[in-house]
């Protein structure tokens, strides 16, 4: 038998074993990936979410905020809010997005735009949305 022909008998036994447990072996080194929450496994989707609609990498913040930062020293937050219901059955709590952006020398930071949606992504497509209407504030001039 050729060396390929092994190297492939052996990687389809690998991946049958990695699918069937009674064939697999676990080394000690190997431990079971802890379960996400439900809480921790949404802020992960958001996280995802929130990096391919912006196109920027999303992180969680201490406090439980999904935060994208951009340039001129803008930055959106978001969180899931508590709703009664929602309007997409399937969608769970709506969420809040805020577009802010940082003043130094000052507490707080400014508000630029925030709306609410059943789905992150509406949301946040929503807020940026309403900095360019018409009342919203243009963060080139705040």
């Amino acid at each position: 038998m050729a060396l390929r022909d092994l190297a492939l008998q052996d990687l389809a036994f690998r991946d049958l074993a990695l699918h069937d447990p009674a064939l697999h072996e676990p080394t000690p080194h190997e431990t079971p990936a802890p379960r996400e929450t439900p809480a921790q496994d949404a802020l992960s989707d958001a996280v995802r979410a929130l990096t391919v609609a912006s196109e920027r990498p999303a992180r969680i913040t201490p406090s439980g905020e999904v935060r994208v930062d951009f340039e001129f020293s803008r930055y959106v937050l978001a969180r899931e809010v508590d709703h009664e219901e929602s309007s997409a059955a399937d969608a769970g709590r709506p969420w809040l997005v805020r577009v802010f952006r940082a003043v130094s020398g000052r507490t707080s930071d400014i508000e630029l735009a925030s709306a609410t949606a059943p789905w992150l992504v509406d949301a946040f497509d929503a807020a940026y949305t309403a900095l360019d209407t018409p009342g919203g504030t243009d963060p080139r001039t705040v």
